[in-house]
């Protein structure tokens, strides 16, 4: 029997996964949907010694090595990232000496707790917002596989919770709770995230264009609800 065909859906950890589970119910059984999970942000992550496409095409070849996929056998490859606030003005980055520790987003700002924590941040957001710009235009990745990249602002806990700063003690018991509460529910799942409140308007570029103005890369806003279009698409 041949291999059903699958989208791969790649999303940054454990709570992502879990929020976004039902988009496997939403296509029934035309094809498989796996979700791999990256366990880190790859776009603000200074480590890898390669350009962001090749560590994209990186993460596809693991599933396709551990699954035994061949690059026919994959219909698309949708990345989702947090925005983060990558695309703000420096002056944005405030230092607070009474926020804690830990940054602090805000719809408006990033606080930080000192100078040196601020100059981080700000080249985090240099860092983040090139490689976000190289990649959502990237229309292939692995040479010949479709690729879409898609957005959570100011991060996906902003737009299914309305909360900006959980940590993942708190990330993981909210991502159950929203799962339960749309699992085997794919209408209720595609009408949550195409919600007049978040959903940004228009194309993928269009969106993308959207979410590089202002302090828009802070504020609850998504073009996640494209993703349905796209498996629309390749359930034709």
């Amino acid at each position: 029997m041949a291999k059903k065909k699958v989208v791969i859906v790649i999303v940054e950890g454990i709570s992502d996964e879990r929020a976004i589970s039902s988009i496997r119910k939403y296509v029934r059984d035309t094809f498989g949907v796996f979700i791999h999970l990256t366990h880190g942000d790859v776009f603000s992550d200074n480590s890898y010694r390669k350009g962001i496409k090749a560590v994209v095409g990186d993460q596809v070849q693991k599933v396709m090595q551990q699954y035994k996929y061949t690059k026919n056998e994959i219909l698309a490859v949708i990345q989702v990232a947090d925005t983060d606030g990558a695309f703000i003005n420096d002056d944005l980055v405030i230092v607070d000496e009474n926020i804690g520790e830990s940054k602090k987003y805000f719809c408006n700002s990033i606080k930080v707790s000192s100078q040196k924590k601020a100059i981080n941040i700000q080249q985090r957001n240099k860092v983040k917002a090139a490689k976000l710009k190289t990649m959502y235009p990237t229309l292939k990745v692995q040479k010949s596989i479709n690729y879409h990249l898609l957005y959570f602002s100011c991060n996906l806990d902003h737009v299914i919770h309305g909360e900006m700063n959980l940590n993942d003690k708190e990330k993981e018991p909210k991502a159950k709770e929203f799962d339960k509460k749309y699992k085997g529910k794919p209408k209720d799942f595609v009408d949550f995230f195409k919600k007049e409140a978040f959903a940004v308007k228009g194309t993928k570029r269009e969106t993308w264009e959207f979410i590089q103005r202002d302090n828009n890369s802070l504020k609850q806003y998504s073009n996640f609800h494209l993703i349905f279009d796209i498996l629309d698409d390749l359930m034709e």
